[in-house]
């Protein structure tokens, strides 16, 4: 591949300095990156006034932009497309310097390509939407939003809601303050209804502006119709929640589902909110009700079976699932609904008739999964490794036997098999192997049987494709910190794990393990106390009894030993603690 670009660059090489030639072009040297005080395109608003370049000259500018675009190097491209620009015709050419430029922080050439994007007639709405978004990153907000209403107007005329497909533009834009910024002046000058101004609040849901939300919304005024007021209740609702004022959240929805005029939409995000507020038969009813005012929804009505079944509903939940049992779409989530609805009437069989009907899609493997389990629960091991094995041999694709040699490593890791789940993952492995999340639980059992040097390699293979694969970095450190005398290169890979994700608790809990390696007892103290306190884990527990022994602090070690085996008496590390306790 690397051969083809060379002999393709040269081509273009050659190209462009037979062109320079021939037009006589003066400055025909291919790099431009020292050129960035290049005369900028000289653009009033939507007209384009730049002195004209040869043919010549253009073709030369044109083809190394493209070499440049090809090779990824988005900066030089743009140098050379701003000197392809002057006089230039073509809406397809300023589109192109548009989206290059974009990509870089030459700002103001993007801004220039774009106005003359949109001079030339290119395509109405995404030249403006470039243009804007361009102006809004530069603090244009006036300029933006001029463009703005160009396209609410553009997008209007065709029947269109020009409002809410701003909302969106708005919403998607990364440089979220200007963009609010940009919309809000928008607003102000061209559009200031009360509409505009619920628009404007939904913006600032979007990106969790939750108090600019709340003034907005209660800053309206009439002249919303009942549907609007409904989605403006909607907003202070969601808003309100975010802000953890639950109470006040659901009461704002409680009175608007009351109203004669509450429509689905609002009703549907009641149910949410109670889902989230562990009110389950809440939502049912609310679901219950939408379905009924509209029956061809199968998306409340899968909502509604998956909430009869965990409410223990299973009448109802069948009566459901047969319905969507009958939709081409919905037959294989149906099929694994009435699986588990048999599973808890204790019907194994059925149940394993229902996973079998699973086709393939979204939930084939969690019912392939399950039929495992439910074999060895029901019969035994040998029986569910011969149906693996069976299921192997009939597999028509590689990601199916991948399936079937991680299900049957996961099954063997579950009734402690750890060297035959080794096996399984080395026999998936060598389908599969770039899986990393299939790797992680590869090394983790390899290194519980001792293959140290494997688990070091799957773990090592995915932080080679994940540099932020914090779990990976946080295994391998943590690994080497109890396996090996690597102490160095352990400390690399945890402190490098916690740089990414400071907070997360069995990070904290390596790293104190690591200062304890190190002998620095009182950081230890501190980091491993700061992960107990969040997380009363039985490994975590164990690290702190040692380094609290290590201080002479016996009695708090004894006190919080006790506690922990009350908790979790089977838990082998707290039973080599408690009887380095009582040798001490």
């Amino acid at each position: 591949m690397r051969k083809q670009l060379d002999v393709r660059n040269f081509i273009i090489l050659t190209v462009i300095s037979v062109s320079s030639l021939v037009s006589g072009c003066a400055d025909a040297e291919l790099p431009m990156v020292s050129e960035t005080n290049a005369a900028s395109l000289a653009v009033a608003d939507d007209v384009v006034r730049s002195p004209s370049i040869s043919d010549g000259q253009k073709m030369y500018h044109v083809m190394a932009a493209e070499m440049y675009r090809l090779q990824g190097d988005d900066a030089n491209a743009t140098l050379h497309y701003e000197r392809a620009l002057p006089g230039n015709t073509d809406p397809e050419l300023a589109r192109v310097a548009t989206e290059t430029a974009a990509q870089t922080e030459y700002l103001d050439k993007a801004i220039a390509s774009a106005k003359q994007w949109v001079a030339l007639g290119g395509d109405l709405v995404e030249s403006r939407q470039y243009l804007a978004l361009l102006l809004l990153r530069d603090n244009q907000f006036d300029a933006s939003a001029k463009q703005l209403n160009h396209i609410y107007q553009l997008i209007s005329e065709g029947d269109h809601d020009g409002l809410s497909f701003l909302a969106s533009l708005i919403s998607l834009e990364s440089h979220q303050k200007q963009a609010f910024k940009a919309f809000e002046t928008y607003v102000k000058s061209y559009n200031d209804t009360p509409l505009a101004q619920l628009k404007l609040a939904s913006v600032a849901l979007d990106q969790r502006s939750y108090s600019e939300v709340i003034s907005r919304v209660d800053a309206l005024k009439g002249g919303l119709t009942p549907e609007e007021n409904a989605e403006a209740n909607v907003l202070r609702s969601k808003a309100l929640y975010k802000q953890g004022r639950e109470e006040e959240s659901l009461d704002v929805m409680s009175n608007l589902v009351t109203s004669p005029d509450v429509d689905d939409v609002s009703r549907l995000e009641y149910a949410r909110l109670l889902m989230l507020n562990d009110d389950q038969q809440g939502a049912i009813d609310q679901l219950s009700i939408i379905y009924q005012n509209s029956p061809g929804n199968l998306e409340v009505l899968k909502s509604l079976v998956a909430l009869h079944i965990a409410q223990g509903q299973y009448v109802q939940a069948e009566k459901n699932a047969r319905i969507l049992a009958e939709n081409v779409v919905y037959e294989n989530l149906a099929h694994h609904f009435l699986a588990e609805i048999h599973e808890s009437r204790n019907e194994m069989d059925a149940a394993l008739r229902e996973y079998r009907d699973v086709g393939e899609g979204q939930y084939f493997s969690s019912a392939q999964r399950r039929i495992s389990e439910l074999l060895v629960e029901q019969y035994s091991l040998d029986i569910a490794e011969e149906w693996l094995q069976g299921q192997r041999e009939s597999a028509v694709s590689p990601d199916q036997k991948l399936l079937y040699w991680r299900l049957e490593a996961e099954l063997l890791v579950k009734y402690g098999d750890a060297q035959g789940a080794v096996g399984a993952f080395e026999k998936a492995y060598q389908i599969d192997p770039n899986n990393s999340n299939m790797n992680y639980q590869f090394a983790i059992i390899a290194q519980s049987i001792g293959q140290i040097e494997r688990a070091e390699d799957l773990l090592a293979e995915i932080i080679v494709r994940e540099p932020a694969n914090a779990d990976a970095l946080n295994a391998l450190g943590f690994m080497l910190l109890e396996k090996t005398d690597r102490l160095e290169d352990a400390a690399a890979y945890i402190s490098k794990a916690h740089e990414l994700r400071p907070e997360d608790v069995a990070i904290i809990d390596s790293l104190g393990w690591l200062k304890y390696k190190q002998g620095d007892l009182k950081g230890a103290m501190s980091l491993l106390m700061s992960a107990y306190e969040q997380s009363e884990d039985p490994e975590i527990a164990s690290h702190l009894i040692q380094v609290m022994i290590m201080q002479g602090q016996q009695q708090e070690a004894k006190a919080l030993l006790v506690r922990m085996i009350q908790q979790y008496p089977d838990d082998e590390r707290l039973k080599s603690m408690q009887k380095k306790i009582f040798d001490i």
